[in-house]
């Protein structure tokens, strides 16, 4: 085998190894204190308790931190600027079973993106599609229906990523063929 053909062995791997790991690079948190770490607490978002709720951070016995809710009614939410185009928004949650009803919504920039009333004692994870428009608000309302207080709500692991442009990829490929066609044409 020649250099040339080595050479151009070389960049397809690397390029192959690049869009493998493509969508690893695209995975980016752009929420802050997604994971409600121990220390931080809720830093980052913007919380509001109604009258007999409590709110604290909980250890998951891996050193991380969950959001634990429970009591009453509460919301919480988190401004983003500058985060356009396609996005992934996921998260972990626990609604635990109480004597009557409790639901949990998602939104985001106003338009619920998720409800559920559903109750269960394990973790349930939920990935959704959502668009940026360059200032956004991702909020996360836990309501208690009725005038007892026996619901209970945990949550974890938000995540909202980008979701890169198939024109990413597209040129990311052009430009490894160049590179390929370039090094088998070059005279040793």
């Amino acid at each position: 085998m020649n250099i040339a053909n080595k050479l151009l062995s070389t960049v397809l791997l690397a390029g192959a190894v690049t869009m493998a790991g493509a969508p690893a690079m695209a995975s980016v948190n752009l929420i802050d204190n997604g994971g409600f770490c121990l220390d931080c607490q809720t830093d980052g978002w913007a919380v509001s308790l109604d009258q007999g709720a409590v709110m604290r951070v909980r250890d998951a016995g891996d050193g991380e931190g969950f959001l634990s809710i429970s009591g009453a009614s509460a919301t919480f939410s988190q401004t983003l600027r500058n985060v356009n185009g396609p996005l992934t928004l996921s998260f972990d949650y626990r609604l635990e079973q109480s004597s009557r009803g409790q639901s949990l919504a998602a939104s985001y920039n106003g338009n619920i993106v998720f409800l559920t009333s559903t109750m269960s004692n394990g973790w349930a994870h939920v990935q959704l599609a959502v668009t940026g428009h360059g200032l956004d608000t991702l909020r996360f309302a836990f309501s208690i229906l009725g005038p007892l207080s026996s619901g209970a709500m945990s949550l974890d692991n938000v995540v909202l990523a980008a979701v890169p442009e198939p024109h990413t990829y597209a040129m990311l490929f052009a430009g490894l063929t160049l590179l390929g066609v370039a090094a088998r044409r070059r005279p040793i």
